[in-house]
């Protein structure tokens, strides 16, 4: 997708399976193992977070966010979020990896939960 980007052309279907795999990846591999290992490097981030749960949507399947001071903490169950994220298994994985913008998500909810995700997955990113 990053070829595809930087070339200017349109982004190729990615399999639903593929990218639910991907989100998966990315909340538990990368957003919550990072924010725990190397809190030091996203304290800023952190800071002031209270666990409110951030609900993000693939359809079917869920994951829920709680950030907290100590890290992000993900699970895959059915809780409603305090905020939500949703979209198309792709719409996700492409906003969760910082390849779209909002435009291509849905959000509700707290809206400072949604920007404080986005930031910590800027940070577990870079």
């Amino acid at each position: 997708m990053d070829a595809e980007l930087a070339a200017g052309v349109p982004i190729a279907a990615i399999p639903t399976g593929l990218a639910l795999d991907g989100i998966d990846e990315i909340l538990v591999r990368f957003l919550s193992y990072c924010s725990h290992e190397w809190r030091d490097h996203m304290a800023d981030t952190l800071t002031g977070a209270d666990g409110r749960p951030v609900s993000v949507d693939a359809g079917s399947d869920r994951w829920t966010v709680r950030i907290t001071p100590a890290g992000a903490d993900v699970a895959r169950d059915d809780d409603a979020g305090a905020a939500r994220v949703s979209g198309t298994p792709q719409e996700l994985l492409l906003w969760l990896w910082r390849r779209s913008d909002r435009a291509a998500i849905t959000t509700d909810g707290d809206e400072k939960l949604v920007a404080r995700l986005w930031d910590l997955l800027g940070a577990t990113t870079v």
